[in-house]
């Protein structure tokens, strides 16, 4: 799990590559949800992304955008990028894994 973490964090960075249209106000998260399967007194273990939008241009601007649409525009920046690179970046991305996403609830913190 810690690997995904951080192939997710080298995602999470390139966010706002891939998302233009959106202000640089914009700030990307990783954060744990409970998986759609796993009894519900047991602990967050799926990560995911959470976009912050510190003000109403960055609200505004997020709302015109499809969530298929982002979704499918990061898996294409992530297949174009191939399995091999995603790796290396993950390597060289600061140290997150699934114990400090649950102590901190959110990474990064602000």
């Amino acid at each position: 799990m810690d690997l995904n973490v951080r192939c997710m964090e080298a995602v999470r960075l390139a966010l706002p590559n891939i998302l233009l249209e959106l202000p640089s106000t914009v700030e990307y998260d990783l954060f744990l949800v409970q998986g759609p399967y796993t009894a519900e007194d047991s602990e967050p273990t799926y990560p995911v992304f959470g976009v912050y939008c510190p003000d109403e241009k960055s609200l505004a601007a997020l709302a015109t955008l499809d969530y298929w649409e982002m979704n499918e525009r990061v898996n294409n920046w992530i297949n174009q990028l191939g399995q091999a690179e995603l790796l290396q970046r993950a390597y060289f991305v600061d140290y997150v894994d699934v114990n400090r996403l649950k102590s901190q609830k959110v990474y990064p913190i602000r």
